[in-house]
Protein backbone atom coordinates (compact mmCIF):
# COMPACT_ATOMS: atom_id res chain seq x y z
CA UNK A 1 0.00 0.00 0.00
CA UNK A 2 2.41 2.16 1.03
CA UNK A 3 4.24 1.26 -2.77
CA UNK A 4 1.11 2.44 -4.24
CA UNK A 5 1.02 5.92 -2.41
CA UNK A 6 4.63 6.56 -3.17
CA UNK A 7 4.14 5.65 -6.81
CA UNK A 8 1.65 8.58 -7.04
CA UNK A 9 -1.96 6.66 -6.39
CA UNK A 10 -4.68 8.40 -7.43
CA UNK A 11 -5.60 9.88 -4.15
CA UNK A 12 -7.91 12.23 -4.64
CA UNK A 13 -10.07 9.91 -6.96
CA UNK A 14 -10.43 7.73 -4.30
CA UNK A 15 -11.89 10.34 -2.09
CA UNK A 16 -14.66 11.51 -4.63
CA UNK A 17 -15.98 8.39 -5.44
CA UNK A 18 -15.87 7.52 -1.80
CA UNK A 19 -18.55 10.76 -1.43
CA UNK A 20 -20.17 10.00 -4.36
CA UNK A 21 -21.25 6.31 -2.39
CA UNK A 22 -22.17 8.69 0.46
CA UNK A 23 -23.95 11.12 -1.66
CA UNK A 24 -25.49 7.96 -2.80
CA UNK A 25 -26.67 6.18 0.48
CA UNK A 26 -28.01 10.20 1.45
CA UNK A 27 -30.49 10.32 -1.06
CA UNK A 28 -31.50 6.73 -0.40
CA UNK A 29 -31.86 7.85 2.97
CA UNK A 30 -33.94 11.28 2.05
CA UNK A 31 -36.19 9.21 0.25
CA UNK A 32 -37.40 6.76 2.98
CA UNK A 33 -39.60 8.03 5.69
CA UNK A 34 -38.12 9.57 8.73
CA UNK A 35 -40.29 7.92 10.93
CA UNK A 36 -39.10 4.20 9.68
CA UNK A 37 -35.63 5.37 10.82
CA UNK A 38 -37.57 6.89 14.59
CA UNK A 39 -38.92 3.35 14.73
CA UNK A 40 -35.72 1.34 13.98
CA UNK A 41 -33.52 3.43 16.09
CA UNK A 42 -36.41 2.43 19.47
CA UNK A 43 -36.57 -1.01 18.74
CA UNK A 44 -32.29 -0.96 18.32
CA UNK A 45 -32.24 0.97 21.82
CA UNK A 46 -34.94 -1.42 23.36
CA UNK A 47 -32.73 -4.71 22.65
CA UNK A 48 -29.52 -2.83 24.15
CA UNK A 49 -31.45 -2.01 26.94
CA UNK A 50 -32.88 -5.09 27.52
CA UNK A 51 -29.76 -7.11 27.00
CA UNK A 52 -27.82 -4.36 29.70
CA UNK A 53 -30.57 -5.13 32.33
CA UNK A 54 -29.67 -9.16 31.08
CA UNK A 55 -25.29 -8.82 31.87
CA UNK A 56 -25.87 -6.28 34.66
CA UNK A 57 -28.76 -6.85 36.51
Amino acid sequence: MLRTAANGHDWAHEVVHTQGRHSALESDKDKMDSRDYRTALAQILDTILELTKKVCP
